[in-house]
């Protein structure tokens, strides 16, 4: 028998509950069982379509590191790529390309007999790769292919590293680029974020710039170093020839004799040099780590410019030889170039 809780419409007692025999309900519960088998069928087949659905790569993570900031010479840059597969299917790693958006090598601003200004200097990867990565001045632009070959299967993870290097002169060298995966037959691909690495060859191990505070007391130093050469030589000036004059010495320099413009020249490299630094470094999103500090730090000097005196010198009634004019203006315009 059958029973069920009903409350009679037609009835004094209505609202009140109360046991009543009903007839056997066999086919609604047997409706009920077949709904349930079939609900539980298409889950079933649900979960193994699942399990044959095509490869799906997740981004977990991409980091930059260097085996040793302070060793000498420096080790390269390395990419270093986290995966996870969330489809059925195993995904394949076709190559890596390094999509580069600018690079950047700024020349160091130079005084002479002065210090040298500017820059001074989990799961274990299953496969590590290399990548040459094009010269600064041909860099902007251009995308470098990493071929790959491996393969992630459904439901795994992965790690794999990319050695960056370069075949320009070390230094004051910046590049901002972006990862961008492709795997599998149709070339599906999956864009990491931006990057910026360098190469230097600071004995520091790490990239700085120059303070506000060092930019002026460089300027001091070649101020104080034109005064004492310019009064070491007035007993001996002008000279008969220009060919009598020695071939070492601070005058042999054209900034002794164009100190002024040599200043302002120097404190404008820096300009030039900083926000270039900037432009490359600022839009990345992961940077290496001494990156961070020095985007601050030439952000600091750039705007700490400004504030900065140039000695006074006095007047020197002396004409530059012509070697000398021929000289400066050739690095004149050298440097507007």
């Amino acid at each position: 028998m059958f029973f069920r809780w009903r409350t009679p419409l037609l009835s004094p007692l209505a609202g009140s509950a109360h046991l009543t025999y009903v007839r056997p309900m066999l086919p609604e519960i047997l409706g009920v069982a077949g709904g349930l088998a079939a609900a539980g069928v298409g889950a079933w087949a649900a979960l193994r379509a699942r399990d044959r659905s095509e490869s799906e790569l997740e981004l977990v993570d991409v980091g930059l590191f260097r085996d040793d900031e302070e060793a000498w010479p420096p080790s390269p840059p390395t990419l270093d790529v986290k995966l996870r597969n969330l489809g059925g299917q195993p995904a394949f790693l076709k190559r890596l390309d390094l999509e580069i958006a600018d690079a950047a090598s700024p020349r160091n601003p130079f005084l002479p007999w002065c210090g040298f200004g500017g820059i001074r200097g989990g799961v274990p990867a299953s496969e590590t790769y290399e990548a040459l990565l094009p010269p600064v001045a041909e860099a902007a632009g251009t995308t470098v292919a990493v071929p790959l070959s491996q393969v992630i299967r459904g439901g795994d993870v992965d790690r794999f590293q990319v050695r960056l290097e370069t075949r320009a002169s070390p230094g004051r060298i910046f590049y901002r680029l972006r990862p961008r995966l492709v795997y599998d037959g149709r070339d599906r691909a999956l864009a990491g974020p931006w990057l910026a690495v360098y190469w230097h060859t600071s004995m520091s191990g790490r990239p700085t710039v120059e303070t506000p505070a060092d930019v002026q007391a460089e300027l001091e130093e070649f101020a104080g170093r034109v005064r004492e050469e310019r009064s070491s030589l007035a007993h001996k000036w002008p000279y008969a020839r220009d060919e009598d004059v020695p071939e070492f010495g601070y005058f042999r320099a054209p900034e002794f004799w164009y100190p002024e413009e040599a200043m302002r020249r120097y404190v404008e490299q820096h300009r030039k040099a900083l926000g270039r630094i900037i432009e490359v470094l600022a839009p990345a999103e992961v940077r290496l780590a001494p990156l961070d500090d020095l985007l601050r730090q030439a952000r600091e000097t750039l705007d700490g410019l400004d504030g900065l005196a140039l000695p006074y010198l006095e007047d020197w009634d002396v004409d530059p030889p012509e070697w000398a004019r021929v000289s400066w203006s050739d690095e004149s315009d050298d440097s507007s170039s």
